[in-house]
């Protein structure tokens, strides 16, 4: 997909995450965020974090719309 000048693709959550959620293509999106606003840690595509064998879980609650971020899930596996 087609990146408008100065946004960046992100993946956030679709609805709220509590502790211990598995991440899902069913519980994530893709939104355009402007570049200069990224907060360090983000993912900029779903297969970053639903491929086999990278299962991640939600270590800290976020919120519908909050980007997903590396701080707030478990490693890989």
């Amino acid at each position: 997909a087609e990146v408008p000048q100065g946004m960046a693709k992100v993946v956030v959550a679709r609805v709220p995450l509590p502790f211990g959620t598995p991440i899902t293509a069913e519980n994530i999106r893709v939104v355009d965020w402007p570049r200069e606003s990224l907060p360090d840690g983000t993912f900029h595509a779903p297969l970053q974090l639903t491929s086999l064998g990278k299962a991640r879980v939600v270590i800290r609650p976020m919120e519908a719309n909050e980007p997903i971020l590396a701080s707030k899930l478990s490693g890989e596996g």
